[in-house]
C-alpha cells in the first residue's frame, strides 16, 4: 500500500502519520456522539433506557477503536469480539477495560435483540452504570494517547 500512501500524503499535504493522528481524533469525537447520544436518551422523558446501553457500548467500542488504532499504527481491528483482545497492554487496567468492554457488547445485545424484558424500564440500571462507564473510558483513552503523543487528542 505504499503508493496509495503517497498518494494520500500528495493530495493533502500531510503525512501518513498526520492524517492517522487526526483519524484518532476523529474517532474519539464520533465516540463523544454516541456517548452525549446516550445521556440526552437517559435525561428524556421518559427515558430511553434501552436505546442508551446500545449508544454507551457504541461510545465505548470507538475510545477504545481509537486507542487500537493509534497503538497497532492503523491496522484496524474493528471486529466486536476482536477488538476486546487488542486492548493494549500498558492501557491502564487493561483487563478490567477488556472485560467492560465484553460486558457493554452483551447488554447492548440484549437491549437490542432481546425481546424480553418488554419494559424498558429494566435497562434502567445497565444504561446508568454503561453512561459512567462510557464517561471513565472517554478520559482514560484520551489520557493515555495525550501520554503516547497523538497529536490532535
Amino acid at each position: 500500500m505504499y503508493k496509495e500512501g503517497v498518494h494520500h500524503e500528495t493530495a493533502t499535504k500531510r503525512t501518513i502519520d498526520d492524517l492517522r493522528h487526526q483519524s484518532i481524533a476523529d474517532r474519539l469525537q464520533l465516540a463523544d456522539s454516541f456517548r452525549d447520544a446516550g445521556s440526552a436518551m437517559l435525561r428524556r422523558r421518559p427515558p430511553l433506557f434501552r436505546l442508551a446501553v446500545g449508544r454507551f457500548y457504541y461510545a465505548m467500542y470507538h475510545y477504545m477503536r481509537a486507542v487500537v488504532f493509534y497503538e497497532a499504527e492503523g491496522d484496524d481491528h474493528q471486529s466486536h469480539s476482536e477488538l476486546p483482545k487488542r486492548v493494549p497492554a500498558d492501557f491502564p487496567n487493561d483487563s478490567v477495560w477488556k472485560n467492560n468492554l465484553k460486558d457493554a457488547r452483551y447488554r447492548r445485545n440484549e437491549a437490542d435483540y432481546d425481546a424480553y424484558p418488554i419494559a424498558d424500564v429494566e435497562f434502567r440500571d445497565d444504561a446508568k452504570q454503561l453512561e459512567l462507564v462510557a464517561r471513565s473510558l472517554a478520559v482514560e483513552a484520551r489520557n493515555y494517547l495525550r501520554a503516547k503523543g497523538c497529536t490532535y487528542v
